[in-house]
C-alpha cells in the first residue's frame, strides 16, 4: 500500500482474490476463521459492512487503536461509544461522519482519478 498501511482484509472465500488485488497484505476468510481470534496488534479496524461490534473487536486493538463502523450496531452503540472512548484516552470507536464534507469529496475525487481509489460495489 503506498500510504504505508499494511491491510489485513476479511471477507468469504469468494472474495479473497479481490481482497488480495485491492492490496491486502493479508486475507481472512471468515467462513473458516474467526477474525476475532488473530493475534491483534492493529491500529485501525474498520467494518466496513457492520457485520462486527467493537466489544468483539477491542482486543485486536493497540492501546491508541481506533474502532471504525459503517452501521449504528446495536442499540445503535456505535453513535454512543465514540463520546465515551473518548474520555479514557485509549482505544476509541468512531463513527464516520465526513465534518468536512467539500474536503472530503475533493480528496477522494483526487484518489479515483488517479486510480488509487477503486470502489467496489455489491449489492
Amino acid at each position: 500500500m503506498d500510504a504505508g498501511a499494511k491491510v489485513t482484509a476479511v471477507g468469504d472465500t469468494k472474495n479473497l482474490e479481490l481482497l488480495r488485488a485491492l492490496g491486502a497484505e493479508r486475507v481472512i476468510d471468515f467462513t473458516t476463521e474467526d477474525f476475532t481470534a488473530s493475534p491483534g496488534g492493529f491500529d485501525l479496524v474498520l467494518d466496513a459492512v457492520g457485520k462486527s461490534t467493537f466489544g468483539r473487536c477491542r482486543r485486536l486493538l493497540t492501546p491508541n487503536g481506533i474502532y471504525i463502523s459503517s452501521e449504528l450496531g446495536p442499540g445503535c452503540q456505535n453513535l454512543i461509544l465514540p463520546l465515551f472512548t473518548r474520555l479514557d484516552g485509549g482505544q476509541r470507536v468512531i463513527f464516520p461522519i465526513p465534518t468536512d464534507k467539500p474536503r472530503f469529496f475533493a480528496h477522494m475525487n483526487a484518489l479515483a482519478s488517479a486510480g488509487r481509489f477503486k470502489p467496489v460495489i455489491d449489492r
